[in-house]
């Protein structure tokens, strides 16, 4: 496992001004991040961001049920993906003249490089 220390400090109380800043009252404590994926591959990252979406919309709608493509060309596709209480939402897949493509589901877009493998590069 690798780690990634992150140290924060306020604008307004610079840690170069004195412990916890000038003037500071004791500025510490902990600090929440949610959603937050590191990599050197943006294909990587975006397959996460992608999957922790996937995950919400299964915990609010249930499981996965089908998907229905409604249009489809040879560098597009688009339709609706139904979830387990009835509920569908939109999802299209584009695929660009570099080989890159992007994928939206219910309205946010993944921007993929290399592909939605989402396998680290060497």
């Amino acid at each position: 496992m690798t780690a990634l220390d992150v140290v924060f400090e306020r604008a307004d109380r610079p840690a170069s001004e004195g412990p916890y800043g000038r003037g500071a009252s004791g500025v510490e404590g902990p600090v929440y991040v949610d959603s937050v994926f590191c990599s050197d591959s943006p294909d990587v990252v975006a397959a996460a961001r992608l999957q922790s979406h996937w995950q919400q919309l299964e915990a609010g709608y249930g499981a996965h049920e089908r998907t229905v493509t409604e249009r489809k060309t040879d560098s597009a596709e688009s339709g609706v993906v139904r979830f387990g209480d009835d509920t569908t939402v939109p999802f299209g897949l584009t695929m660009h003249d570099d080989g890159s493509h992007t994928f939206t589901l219910d309205g946010e877009e993944y921007e993929f490089v290399d592909g939605m493998a989402a396998v680290e590069r060497r």
